[in-house]
């Protein structure tokens, strides 16, 4: 159940109806770990499918980050890609990974541009009788290759039924600085931000409705996190009858909420590891000035 992004996803799908008009559109949905980017990219694939829209996915990893090409050939092996596009564009991927030479970069890469240019045309015939979605999870994860290749299809189809999507963490320190600059330079490229859920919006998100005094707990513990307030819900629903009446207003953080504390840690990259034990050791002595010193 998506809660509280009502009005992101509206806009989402006013920029996938400009898009079948030939009005392209490339977003970077930014937000905190655990706050429903991945969730609401979903969505709106399954909202472009369902118009007949081809939609491309792929999933950057951080163990694949240096994996030439990796995200780009997810993307060319995701089924709704028409049979012989997909095998023309995965025969260009194999020709580019075949002649990189990382001793002579500077040999290579015009060969590489001239392969971007017939990637880029191999897609515009799709593009031309339908619209296409590009969606990839973790930007801050892909391939130094696959972002040339996506930074060139964003800035060669402005005019072009084809909509991006890209997904990234907020705070994570990039393995490429640069490409974020060069996406934004694109005049048809948009941030859209997602925060934490408001009080309301976390209200809504547990159900059944909750004390006020239980709500402001949760609210409190997680800063309306998502993938916190599930965690705690669902340790909550865990905790013996008895302990769980005794402690209404105070649930019981337990195994689960543990661990998505520690996957919000760790997926946000290693400044918020360094900034986890800051805390873990000032404890009470904790202030912005103490842990900048740190």
């Amino acid at each position: 159940m998506l809660v509280g992004r009502r009005a992101e996803l509206l806009e989402l799908d006013t920029f996938l109806a400009e898009c079948a008009s030939n009005k392209a559109r490339t977003v970077i949905l930014e937000a905190p770990v655990g706050c429903g980017k991945s969730e609401l990219l979903g969505i709106v694939a399954t909202n472009a499918a369902e118009k007949g829209a081809v939609v491309l996915r792929a999933t950057a990893m951080r163990s694949e980050s240096a994996l030439p090409l990796g995200v780009m050939r997810q993307l060319m092996d995701s089924p709704s890609l028409p049979a012989e596009a997909g095998r023309r564009l995965r025969t260009l991927l194999d020709e580019d990974e075949a002649t990189v030479d990382p001793n002579a970069a500077d040999r290579t890469a015009p060969a590489r541009a001239a392969r971007m240019q017939k990637v880029c045309a191999a897609l515009h015939e799709v593009v031309r009788t339908r619209l296409v979605l590009i969606g990839v999870d973790d930007l801050q994860h892909v391939d130094a290759t696959s972002l040339q290749y996506l930074l060139y299809l964003s800035g060669r189809s402005r005019s072009t039924r084809l909509m991006m999507i890209f997904t990234e963490t907020v705070h994570y320190q990039q393995g490429v600085p640069t490409y974020r600059t060069e996406f934004l330079r694109q005049p048809h490229v948009q941030r859209m931000r997602l925060h934490c859920l408001d009080r309301r919006a976390t209200a809504e998100l547990l159900t059944p409705a909750l004390a006020e005094a239980t709500l402001d707990y949760y609210f409190s513990v997680t800063g309306g996190n998502p993938l916190l307030l599930r965690a705690l819900q669902e340790d909550h629903l865990l905790t013996p009858a008895s302990t769980a009446q005794s402690e209404v207003a105070d649930p019981v953080a337990g195994d689960a909420f543990a661990h998505a504390v520690l996957t919000c840690v760790d997926r946000s990259g290693p400044a918020a590891a360094e900034v986890a034990d800051g805390l873990a050791i000032l404890g009470e002595a904790s202030t912005v000035e103490a842990l900048s010193r740190l």
